[in-house]
């Protein structure tokens, strides 16, 4: 039987590795991680988290959330996310170090009511790897990449199998993975290289990858600031989507 955890969790653990392997988070779970060099979910299952989004933790009650900080190595291998009531799933609010990695999960449906994850800080030089991750649904966002500044990074999204369309997607405001910029704070994505491989969709239309406005506070996207993109070894340009709302001069 697997050990399970159904109260908030705290991890300050300067310098260590902290490792959660084969642990149930369910009920009233959530992991705060203050302080580690690196922290390893493997095998683990998540679901049936039901908490007050707007109120209990700061970041919207993700599942697995952190405040703004040094930084660690973040590892989630062949875990379950299965139905809950947070907002998004994963939402790392440090600095997310080099050789972090989202591989071989499996994300049903109704995990989350947004994004699956969502980061914000990037290390200078980094390679971070999204590869072979199972959707059961097109549903929202899988990755949500909104890094503040300009860090210069690689992100590798390969080998994920995304399953048929969710009943009420909006297809045109969502992929496998988008690039939001954080309001006030993100100056460009230009110095980040994604290389998108071998991405499978059971159901079209589909995006791997696009970027995407949202409120004015946003910078505006062009061509000249968004990520460099490489599609199953192809060169490519981003989609880019403006969902900023028009206001209509008065005559």
């Amino acid at each position: 039987m697997s050990t399970k955890f159904t109260k908030p969790i705290v991890i300050n653990a300067p310098g260590k590795d902290i490792v959660f392997d084969g642990i149930d988070f369910t009920a009233e779970a959530t992991i705060e991680i203050t302080a580690a060099a690196s922290v390893t979910f493997k095998n683990c299952r998540f679901y049936n988290i039901l908490l007050d989004n707007e109120k209990e933790i700061p970041l919207l009650g993700n599942a697995v959330q952190n405040k703004k900080g040094a930084g660690y190595k973040l590892i989630i291998e062949k875990c379950y996310f299965g139905k809950t009531g947070v907002y998004n799933m994963i939402s790392v609010g440090q600095t997310m170090l080099n050789g972090s990695a989202i591989n071989q999960n499996y994300f049903t449906d109704g995990c989350s009511k947004d994004d699956k994850f969502a980061c914000y800080f990037g290390e200078a030089g980094a390679e971070y790897n999204f590869c072979n991750n199972d959707f059961e649904k097109y549903s929202h966002n899988g990755f949500q990449f909104s890094f503040v500044d300009s860090p210069a990074l690689t992100i590798n999204i390969e080998e994920n199998y995304v399953g048929p369309h969710a009943e009420d997607i909006e297809l045109d405001v969502h992929g496998l993975a988008r690039f939001r910029p954080f309001p006030k704070a993100t100056k460009s994505f230009a110095n980040i290289v994604v290389n998108a491989n071998r991405n499978v969709f059971e159901e079209s239309p589909a995006r791997v990858m696009f970027c995407q406005r949202k409120s004015e506070r946003d910078i505006v996207l062009t061509n000249a600031n968004v990520p460099k993109y490489c599609l199953d070894g192809r060169i490519t340009t981003p989609e880019i989507i403006d969902s900023v709302p028009v206001v209509e001069a008065e005559e």
